[in-house]
């Protein structure tokens, strides 16, 4: 009977924890106690305050000082390296500096939250991810069950490049920068952090304990009925099924955005491929003497016909030819007389120059 109820709960701690694995959040901004971090403040748009290391209220960082210009803020960073060649430096943004927004994702996604977050940036926001700095945490408080309450912060490169490309002149590396939220209080990220890291501490503490809970689950659950064993499994098979559902659904989104990405692709390069009919009128103006007129043009993919009356109709074949828009001029109907224009009557067929020949033929006409 042992062996049928450990069965199944296995089974169950297994799957359970590495979803729990999973949702272990990325590690937070670097901490604030060690002794060759230096915090360079912007107050927006006063100034700057640079905070020392372990020291978070002195009379170098009170609220009550001057805030420093940036000439000053780099002479006092030129010193720094100086005086302590392994210090490095990060750069702490006001709220208002910070955009944030709230997304909804499925817990069965935690792994791929900072690819979908990107993925609907450029679709929910008017932000481009090429001019940004993303980071995000998960808001426990908010979250339960298969859903997960994200809050993304973003901020724009052009706030923090410039700042960091002074700062690292003097020799120290920018290995942070954070932000704070309505209340003052610093928010536990780095922008400039991948995704994919993890803080190695944490995750293996959260892991022990998950370990151990699940033991201590296991050895209550051996005196459990059995009968709601399996209805517990049933429904966690049945969840299961449901954030499968949800996870191929991310999936599908995906894939509909890349087709979506490479049919642009395929319009743009089709568009550039052709020749638009208001070049082609363009340049039969340009070309044809005062003395010609043209009664009928028809636009066929790569061809062009024309049709019209003018005082030498044999001279504009050549005319045409020379065009850098036109190639293969040929008379596509005898030369006639036209008594009531004094004029005569022609007809010309020419091809566009430097166009594919599997271009489509539309088949449309311009009269």
């Amino acid at each position: 009977m042992l062996a049928s109820i450990s069965d199944p709960f296995s089974r169950f701690f297994s799957w359970w924890g590495a979803e729990l694995a999973g949702i272990v959040s990325a590690s937070p901004a670097a901490d604030s106690d060690n002794p060759n971090i230096y915090t360079v403040v912007v107050l927006q748009p006063a100034g700057y305050r640079l905070i020392e290391p372990r020291r978070h209220r002195t009379s170098a960082n009170s609220s009550d000082e001057t805030p420093l210009a940036l000439p000053e803020l780099l002479s006092l960073l030129a010193g720094i390296v100086r005086a302590n060649p392994s210090a490095t430096v990060g750069i702490r943004l006001p709220h208002r500096a910070c955009f944030v927004r709230n997304v909804i994702l499925p817990g069965a996604a935690a792994r791929d939250f900072a690819t979908l977050l990107s993925l609907d940036l450029e679709r929910s926001t008017p932000f481009k991810q090429k001019d940004v700095y993303t980071a995000y945490t998960v808001d426990q408080s908010q979250s339960g069950g298969w859903k997960q309450s994200v809050r993304q912060y973003i901020i724009k490169k052009t706030l923090v490049d410039a700042l960091r490309s002074d700062i690292e002149a003097q020799g120290l590396k920018v290995t942070a920068v954070e932000c704070s939220n309505e209340a003052g209080s610093i928010v536990p990220i780095n922008f400039l952090e991948e995704p994919s890291r993890r803080n190695a501490a944490v995750r293996i503490k959260m892991l022990i304990g998950l370990a151990g809970l699940a033991l201590l689950l296991a050895a209550a659950c051996v005196y459990i009925d059995i009968s709601r064993h399996q209805a517990a499994l049933a429904e966690l098979q049945s969840e299961t099924a449901s954030l499968k559902v949800e996870a191929k659904t991310v999936r599908d989104m995906t894939t509909k955005y890349r087709s979506t990405a490479a049919a642009i692709a395929s319009f743009n390069q089709l568009r550039r491929e052709t020749v638009s009919r208001v070049a082609i009128l363009e340049e039969l103006t340009r070309l044809l003497p005062d003395s010609a007129w043209v009664t009928d043009i028809k636009i066929s993919g790569v061809t062009v016909d024309i049709s019209g009356l003018a005082a030498s109709a044999s001279a504009l074949v050549p005319i045409l030819e020379k065009s850098p828009l036109f190639v293969d001029a040929t008379s596509t109907s005898a030369l006639t007389f036209d008594p009531l224009q004094d004029k005569e009557r022609f007809g010309i067929r020419v091809r566009l120059r430097n166009v594919p020949e599997d271009v489509e033929k539309t088949g449309e006409e311009a009269q």
